[in-house]
């Protein structure tokens, strides 16, 4: 799995394919998420609070697989490949808790983040453990 990823040809296809619109789609609602987080704290609204701070570790996910498309593991330092696995396990928990806010409130949302769990658990396995 982690060779995968090394070649430049398939994170090129997975970066314009999947990583483009998905992350344009996670930029534009990102802004209502930390529309809401504001509110959160404005309001001491629990909810829209940790509406936002889902939104944050989202974006650090995104950042995450973005560093692993761009650089080979070959390439990456093993301090660098800790950070790029942190970063996707913020992802991976951001997307675990908009699945439970998807069972909650409509499960028409539902598939978005499961593939959501699916990929980042893909890039979180692609990427080598170091210590």
């Amino acid at each position: 799995m982690e060779a995968f990823l090394n070649y430049k040809i398939s994170r090129l296809i997975i970066g314009i394919g999947i990583g483009l619109p998905a992350t344009a789609i996670s930029v534009i609602l990102g802004f209502h998420g930390l529309i809401l987080g504001y509110g959160g704290i404005k309001e001491a609204n629990i909810f829209f609070l940790f509406m936002g701070i889902i939104t944050i570790t989202g974006f650090i996910g995104i950042i995450g697989a973005w560093w692993r498309l761009i650089i080979s593991t070959e390439n990456t330092s093993k301090t660098n490949q800790n950070k790029i696995r942190s970063m996707l396990f913020y992802g991976l928990a951001t997307s675990i808790a908009l699945s439970i806010w998807s069972l909650y409130s409509d499960f028409r949302t539902l598939p978005v983040p499961l593939t959501l769990i699916l990929a980042g658990t893909f890039f979180i396995y692609a990427t080598p453990k170091k210590l």
